[in-house]
């Protein structure tokens, strides 16, 4: 029996409708680049705090937005400096340097005074310029570290030290001569031997800089290369800018 005419019209009125539905959502899908997603790498979660005014120093948890672990410092004159987890606390008043175990909140003894300090993620540079010396050791043998042991550069005058996060060791001295010191890839991790850190670290003389470092002048690394940025230039070991 053959359908009215009005029933075939409202059938395909509304077999047209779905279409046109299907293909909207079809072309809005196409169009659509979809919600973007970081991917980035995390170590424990959050960052080391310091409260100088009142001697403390704190963990925060950034994604709760709270603070769940401090220590005293003993002192109202300090600094933190942290790569990844590892966190050392500079005591200026005693010129000494602690590590913090993050895993306990504790803090480590301190090492030898009037030492300046510079670290990464494992290579740490001590300079001394009362004795014109400096070493470099693995951030687990700070801890453990003595001034007696045989400096890794003697009779330099150290300007400053730095420490890239890869690890890549400088020190520039008064005169703008810069050396590169490097942990081999054993040490570490698990290193304790303050001793044989520190003799097994190497030093290379890498260039001067065609500048006198003055005591506004601010020294870094990139990667492989010392920076030196004074009176509003940058110097490196291959010219200005």
């Amino acid at each position: 029996m053959a359908q009215p005419a009005r029933q075939r019209r409202r059938s395909i009125i509304e077999s047209a409708i779905v279409a046109l539905l299907v293909f909207a959502l079809a072309c809005f899908a196409y169009a659509y680049d979809g919600t973007p997603e970081t991917d980035v790498e995390l170590n424990d979660g959050g960052i080391w705090v310091s409260n100088p005014q009142e001697g403390l120093a704190a963990h925060l948890n950034y994604q709760a937005r709270t603070l769940d672990g401090g220590l005293a410092s003993a002192s109202k004159s300090f600094d933190l400096s942290q790569e990844a987890n590892n966190v050392a606390l500079h005591d200026a008043q005693s010129s000494s340097i602690k590590t913090i175990d993050t895993s306990n909140v504790e803090l480590s003894d301190p090492v030898a005074t009037g030492l300046n300090v510079a670290h990464g993620e494992n290579l740490v540079l001590l300079t001394y310029p009362k004795k014109k010396v400096a070493w470099g050791i693995s951030y687990d043998s700070v801890g453990s570290f003595s001034d007696s042991l045989d400096p890794l550069l003697a009779k330099v005058q150290a300007f400053q030290a730095v420490v890239t996060p890869d690890d890549h060791g400088f020190i520039v001295d008064t005169s703008g001569k810069v050396w590169q010191i490097e942990l081999p890839e054993s040490a570490g991790a698990g290193q304790e031997d303050a001793g044989a850190s520190q003799s097994n670290a190497t030093v290379e003389e890498v260039g001067t800089f065609n500048v006198k470092p003055s005591k506004a002048a601010q020294f870094t690394a990139v990667g492989e290369q010392p920076i030196l940025f004074q009176d509003g230039t940058l110097y490196t070991l291959n010219g200005n800018y």
